[in-house]
């Protein structure tokens, strides 16, 4: 098999059949940058990926959370400064 073709073959099984899975989490993250999220995933331990994480969407690149701020993300934002003022105790709790 020539280097190439196999180099080749490689890179597309990569690309896939191994699921981008999140290995090391951010704890800290500001109420001002959960605040800029687009969007946001739920990774689930099992199958292929070892932890839970939550994959948030900033700018359209996907960054890996603690699960622990879903409830944050959930809170309505119609109100900024009010959503601010909730999160900002809500991570106190936490």
């Amino acid at each position: 098999l020539d280097l190439g073709v196999a180099s080749l073959i490689l890179r597309l099984c990569h690309c896939f059949f191994i699921p981008a899975c999140c290995v090391e989490l951010s704890r800290n993250i500001s109420c001002k940058t959960l605040k800029k999220v687009q969007k946001y995933d739920i990774q689930n331990a099992g199958g292929s990926c070892d932890s839970r994480a939550l994959i948030l969407y900033l700018k359209n690149k996907p960054y890996c959370a603690d699960p622990k701020f879903l409830h944050i993300l959930e809170l309505p934002k119609k109100n900024s400064r009010n959503w601010l003022k909730r999160c900002k105790k809500r991570m106190r709790k936490m």
